[in-house]
């Protein structure tokens, strides 16, 4: 995957907190209470926080050979936000980040409560 091939976006690196830092999102998850998210400008999961070291790996090409900043990405930043005084749109990217975090939180807790023979019957109940 070339450089021209990674969606724009932001990546986000969050920490859960107080009683959610406590409670791992996924048990096991070796992160946390860190969270790794690639969500792209148009608001769509591109990695999810169980991808970190795919995450990790794009970011690493992106910054390759690079000792600096990129300022070009920085004056999309800045004209996007009008330098940080209009952070709408990155609320948005951020509370998308969130919620496919608690979405497979959720996604999980539900999957875990049913066996899979149950799941299947759930399903075909759903199709009539």
């Amino acid at each position: 995957m070339d450089d021209a091939s990674i969606a724009p976006g932001v990546i986000f690196c969050l920490r859960a907190e107080g009683e959610a830092a406590i409670k791992s999102v996924e048990p096991g998850y070796p992160l946390s209470p860190y969270y790794l998210v690639h969500i792209g400008n148009d608001g769509v999961t591109m990695l999810p926080y169980t991808q970190a070291k795919q995450i990790l790996d794009r970011l690493r090409r992106l910054c390759a050979g690079s000792d600096f900043p990129d300022t070009a990405a920085r004056a999309r930043f800045d004209k996007t936000t009008r330098n940080g005084e209009n952070m709408a749109a990155a609320q948005k990217l951020l509370a998308a980040a969130v919620t496919s975090i608690i979405g497979k939180k959720e996604e999980r807790a539900v999957a875990s409560l049913f066996t899979s023979a149950e799941l299947t019957r759930a399903r075909e109940n759903l199709r009539v």
